[in-house]
């Protein structure tokens, strides 16, 4: 990635899922993100994470499922698996609005054996 991305809620305005009102998603140079919420917070995403994210807000949870599958080398139910509880956790934090696909099987890296994508809020109150 050569430059900064930034998605606000109003650019994922499609049918299904979607940033929540007054967020923003932040894609830096190395790939990781933030999520911004602009009133409360901000959390930090793995690159991997952020991948999964951008694809599923711009192109659909199925199209997002199987690119990461291809990019990460991962069996595509693994990677739906992931997104589902990626989804879950942010739609709990607020962070994402929508109706989602229906959940899929979690995969390994699910289960904490593979990629953590979603870290703690790293500041409140900003």
């Amino acid at each position: 990635m050569s430059g900064i991305l930034v998605l606000a809620a109003e650019a994922t305005e499609r049918p299904g899922l979607r940033l929540a009102p007054d967020t923003a998603l932040v894609v830096t140079r190395s790939g990781a993100a933030f999520l911004l919420a602009m009133g409360s917070s901000f959390y930090a995403l793995s690159a991997s994470g952020a991948f999964l994210l951008k694809k599923a807000l711009l192109e659909g949870e199925a199209e997002a499922a199987e690119a990461a599958a291809a990019t990460y080398g991962i069996a595509r139910e693994e990677a739906a698996g992931d997104l589902s509880l990626l989804l879950a956790e942010l739609r709990d934090c607020g962070l994402i609005a929508g109706q989602a696909a229906a959940p899929q099987a979690a995969g390994a890296g699910a289960r904490g054996e593979g990629v953590q994508w979603v870290g703690k809020p790293v500041a409140r109150g900003l």
